[in-house]
């Protein structure tokens, strides 16, 4: 599946419009030490948004289970709590499909892990591996 082809893979801490590219870094235990990382930024949200709202994003598979997507939202600046989180697939500057959902910082973080097999999380042909391989 190639529906990632030249597409930004954006997290969206939606309503509170924390917009961002997801840029690939290393660091180690995931898939082949990948870990994608991005700073959270309201301004950046196509429609707008939280304007001083401010954060990172971590998100990197396991090595034993390639089904799997781990993640570690923060934010910070906001004028309330995020109430929903996602990755979407999607040109810089347009808002694209949700692909996968992710639980929403409250309190200003967030973590934890989805499968492919938790009913509703990943959209249909969307794969942690394809999230993984071309989150640009």
């Amino acid at each position: 599946m190639n529906t990632y082809r030249k597409a930004f893979v954006v997290l969206l801490a939606a309503l509170l419009g924390l917009s961002v590219t997801i840029a690939a870094g290393t660091a180690s235990a995931a898939n082949d030490g990948l870990i994608l990382q991005t700073r959270l930024r309201g301004k950046s949200e196509v429609g707008g948004g939280d304007s001083a709202g401010r954060g990172s994003a971590f998100v990197f598979g396991l090595e034993d289970d390639s089904t799997t997507l781990c993640y570690v939202l923060s934010t910070r600046k906001t004028d309330g709590a995020p109430t929903a989180a996602h990755i979407h697939s999607g040109r810089k500057g347009t808002n694209g499909s949700v692909v996968v959902a992710l639980t929403a910082p409250a309190n200003g973080t967030s973590a934890g892990c989805v499968s492919e097999a938790d009913e509703g999380v990943f959209a249909d042909g969307v794969t942690a591996a394809d999230i993984l391989a071309h989150p640009r």
